[in-house]
């Protein structure tokens, strides 16, 4: 028999539309058993914890990260916000590693306004192999002495991808495929360290209300990893995985795990991104005459939704161009209920109708670059009216997840909702109850999970106690309290 713990004395959201509003909580046994008025009335005997007038929320979900990036950026140096290539030469230079690695630069910030190439690189770093990844991980540059190392020096057509001067010869600047090539080849830290840098992540999702988080693209590597961990994980980690090669080496048939780690589905890329113009538009980017790459056919993502489904699994398909979202909709209707869209940035008017209608099962969207992509119009032109409408995709009744792509953008979700909410930026402004809904009992839903994101009896007890009321106050300015995960504090501690 578990014992009862009632919260009470605190203003809950409850994500249940019958019960939407209460100032008490009932768990046990890892669930709640009951949400309603002054429970420690009904409850004689049950613990009583006092939350002093605090706001209680589901746990947040975060439907689309990578954890992988997360923990091994912390051995890389840390290039978001540099505003020109010679700041980004200049923290290079910090780096004490035999082989430099640096993540999350952005041209579009740059004083130059263009992507550096190896040239650049090369003027600092003429002995040392050098690799830096944009902002949205879809481009890197290397320099001459990490193209030799892996390769490409010689023979750049060894991959699709990397880019060529007149003469033939690399630019150091790789897109896509060519990417992910080179990434395979930098050195990874002793198991040991990317151990412990990987425990500082989890907890630092924690301490920022998360409770669920679905890790997109995992290689075995980072499954051992997280394995490996030696105290029981809090956060619940679910998996979308490299499609073939990752499946067949963890010898998956089904959802594989326990509650706290499991492999839920299979991640496609479908197209690149707005950032390296490499996302698959309709029409050319501003001032170019390409529409960017579509990475699948539909025929071929039909194949491989047909072997998820009899594995019973999800396939999350990367599409962030109009082209590529119309590319996944002529997959045959009997298995657009096993897609699950990522980024589904681009969505003008007969996208959104055509999604409304076919209904794929759902969409994990990031709000967040509503903000980070103010220079959107300058790349995509007018159409950039029709990118990031998540309010009006979900009122067409398509299930949408809120999510943040770290390390892309940054994963505190309350940041993230103020980002959705916001006024300014890119595309829609989404209402505070829808939001959070999105970021809670939907995000459940699209990882298809039955039990999470809403506070009722019979669901998981998962929730974060917040120092302020984000109805009636901006998010970024609530900070998380405590973080419960299974009636257990995960996080923080309740006064």
């Amino acid at each position: 028999m578990c014992k009862i713990t009632v919260y009470t004395n605190a203003e809950i959201f409850t994500q249940d539309p019958l019960n939407p509003r209460v100032n008490s909580l009932a768990v046990a046994c890892n669930e709640i058993i009951d949400a309603g008025e002054s429970l420690e009335n009904k409850y004689l005997g049950a613990k009583i914890v006092d939350l002093n007038g605090a706001t209680v929320i589901p746990g947040f979900i975060d439907t689309h990260l990578h954890l992988k990036w997360l923990a091994l950026q912390k051995q890389w140096i840390n290039l978001f916000g540099t505003r020109s290539i010679e700041e980004l030469l200049s923290k290079l230079k910090e780096a004490k590693t035999p082989w430099i690695i640096g993540r999350g630069f952005n041209e579009k910030l740059f004083s130059e306004e263009k992507i550096p190439t190896r040239h650049d690189l090369d003027e600092v770093f003429p002995e040392k192999p050098v690799l830096i990844v944009r902002v949205c991980g879809h481009i890197g540059v290397a320099n001459t002495q990490l193209l030799k190392k892996v390769g490409l020096w010689d023979n750049p057509e060894v991959v699709e991808g990397v880019e060529v001067d007149s003469s033939g010869k690399p630019t150091g600047v790789l897109k896509e495929k060519a990417l992910e090539f080179v990434l395979e080849k930098t050195p990874k830290p002793p198991l040991k360290q990317y151990i412990e840098f990987m425990k500082n992540v989890l907890n630092e999702l924690l301490s920022k209300g998360l409770t669920t988080v679905a890790s997109m693209n995992t290689d075995p590597l980072e499954f051992y990893v997280l394995q490996s961990i030696d105290t029981p994980l809090k956060v619940r980690v679910f998996f979308d995985v490299k499609y073939l090669e990752t499946l067949s080496k963890l010898m998956i048939k089904g959802s594989f795990g326990n509650e706290k780690l499991r492999v839920k589905g299979v991640k496609i890329i479908g197209d690149g991104s707005f950032g390296g113009k490499t996302a698959a538009l309709r029409h050319n980017y501003v001032g170019t005459e390409g529409k960017g790459e579509l990475l699948i056919t539909s025929s071929a993502l039909e194949n491989i939704v047909s072997e998820a489904k009899k594995l019973d699994m999800l396939v999350a398909v990367h599409a962030i161009g109009d082209r590529a979202i119309e590319e996944i909709l002529n997959v045959k209707e009997s298995l657009l209920g096993n897609i699950r869209i990522e980024h589904c940035s681009l969505t003008p008017p007969d996208i959104v109708e055509k999604l409304s209608e076919k209904r794929v099962f759902a969409l994990s969207v990031q709000p967040h670059f509503r903000i980070s992509d103010t220079w959107l119009p300058k790349v995509i032109g007018e159409s950039s009216k029709y990118a990031y409408m998540f309010y009006t995709l979900s009122k067409r009744g398509l299930l949408v997840s809120f999510s943040s792509d770290a390390p892309v953008e940054p994963f505190d979700p309350l940041v993230n909702l103020e980002a959705a909410i916001s006024d300014e930026g890119v595309g829609e402004r989404v209402p505070i109850s829808e939001a959070l809904k999105m970021y809670t009992k939907n995000g459940s839903l699209a990882l298809n999970e039955k039990d999470k994101g809403v506070l009722k009896k019979g669901y998981k007890a998962d929730f974060v106690i917040l120092s302020r009321n984000i109805f009636r106050e901006k998010p970024s300015e609530a900070k998380v309290i405590a973080t419960i995960i299974e009636g257990k504090i995960a996080y923080g501690k309740i006064p």
